[in-house]
Formats: structure tokens, sequence, C-alpha cells
């Protein structure tokens, strides 16, 4: 009878982690089978969770862009400066793909970022299933990454960068 209890309560906590209540959510919310919620969760973290062993390896298609810290003052010589990495575009883009991969478990799928983001708002956001403040979120990681990819400055402050891990910790 402990036995029981002990297992019931261990399959209770685990069912408080954060990869088993996002496997819960896409199963319960999209109706997919456990292999399906399962592949959606270790594609999410494919991208969110790169290897941690090397953080020189790059994944494939992904870009290092390096900035001087703003800090630095003017004048200073650039090989003597502090760089920071710039990860706005890979927020974007994990966020993008769990998009994608929601609207899948609807057999819907677009070919434009634009389609994905307004698909995925009426979907998910519109109908409840996701808080309305993930549209505000999706918005400002476009924003983002379309400044920092396509500008000549972009300044990622330790604002921002802030601002993207509170974001992404939300998805």
């Amino acid at each position: 009878m402990k036995g029981d209890r002990n297992r019931s309560a261990s399959e209770r906590l685990n069912a408080k982690t954060l990869d088993q209540m996002f496997v819960n959510m896409v199963e319960q919310g999209y109706e997919c089978p456990p292999f399906v919620s399962n592949a959606i969760l270790e594609t999410a973290k494919s991208v969110f969770i790169p290897e941690q062993s090397n953080p020189t390896v790059m994944n494939v298609g992904q870009l290092k862009v390096l900035g001087i810290a703003a800090s630095e003052p003017a004048g200073k010589p650039l090989a003597k400066c502090e760089m920071k990495t710039a990860s706005s575009s890979r927020a974007y883009y994990a966020v993008f793909h769990i998009m994608q991969a929601a609207l899948l478990t609807k057999n819907l799928t677009y070919k434009k970022h634009s389609g994905v983001i307004s698909a995925f708002s009426k979907q998910f956001i519109k109908t409840g299933i996701f808080p309305k403040e993930f549209a505000r979120y999706i918005k400002s990681l476009r924003s983002d990454r379309e400044t920092s990819d396509y500008s000549l400055y972009w300044l990622l402050t330790k604002t921002k960068q802030n601002k993207l891990k509170n974001i992404l910790k939300v998805f």
C-alpha cells in the first residue's frame, strides 16, 4: 500500500516537470498521441537547448552575430573590445518552429512567416489554448529578429537580453 502511495506521489511530481507539462498540453490541447507530442518536445528542446557540452559547435543554418559590448568606450581598438553574441534571431526561430509544429497538429502549413504567425494566432491564441500575451511576445521576437538581421546597426542591450530570456521561458 505504501509503495503505491509513493509511486503515485512520484507520478504526480513527474507530471509537474516542464517537459511533462508541455507533453500534456500538446496531447490534450491538440489531441496528439504521446509519440507525436514527445517528438514535438524533442524538436523544441533541440532548438531551445543546443549541445551544452561544446558551446563552440553551431547548428546547421545557425549564424553567430558578434557585436561590441555597449560598455566599451568610443575609439577603443576593436581587437581589444569585449564582444557579445546576439541571440534574437535564434530565439525567434525557436518560437517560429514551435508555432509550425503546433499548426501541423491541425494539418496546416504556410510558406510565409506572416502566414504561420497569423494562423497560430487564429488557431491557438484567439481560441484560448495559448495566453493572449503570446501574440505580443511573438511580435516582439519577430521585430527584434528583423532588426538584428537587416539593420546595419543593432544594439543587444542587457535589458533586451533579459527580455528574450523571459519570453523563451514562457514558451
